[in-house]
């Protein structure tokens, strides 16, 4: 009985602290084997339902320990409901100034993240696809494991 009430009071925090502002939040497994090649492109659909608000955009890269590069660099073409496209470039940090792993790390596996917009318009109500390839020096990027991309609307 006592460890039904410790479930239902965790289950009862775990949903106050979903954050309701955020209209998406999704990781998509890159190419197989922790490599992620170059022709291989990573789709979000993302629903947006208020144009009025300005929303911060965040991509996060999972990755492995031997991630070789300060930077994961990507180009973002982001299609809107009317089929316009625009496109940008990022960086997702992924090794500090000192040397060391941005992001938790849990057994080998990181997890870093980079706010790559903090004031996004959407100019249309509707389905928004965003288009993220690898623009690295190499055709293969070694111990990628996933892209995330998260929008949340701003206060």
């Amino acid at each position: 009985m006592k460890f039904f009430s410790i479930l239902s009071i965790l289950a009862v925090l775990l949903i106050g602290c979903s954050n309701e502002d955020q209209i998406y939040s999704k990781h998509k497994e890159l190419s197989k084997g922790a490599v992620w090649n170059q022709v291989d492109e990573v789709f979000f659909k993302v629903e947006v339902d208020d144009i009025d608000a300005d929303y911060s955009v965040k991509y996060m890269f999972r990755h492995m320990e031997g991630f070789s590069y300060k930077d994961l660099n990507i180009v973002v073409t982001e299609i809107s409901p009317s089929k316009k496209e625009f496109v940008s470039e990022y960086a997702v940090n992924v090794v500090d100034e000192n040397g060391e792993y941005t992001g938790g790390n849990a057994m080998s596996v990181i997890d870093c993240e980079s706010v790559v917009e903090e004031h996004k318009r959407f100019s249309e109500k509707g389905i928004y696809i965003f288009k993220v390839a690898h623009m690295m020096p190499v055709e293969e990027v070694t111990y990628s494991l996933e892209l995330g991309l998260e929008i949340v609307k701003n206060n």
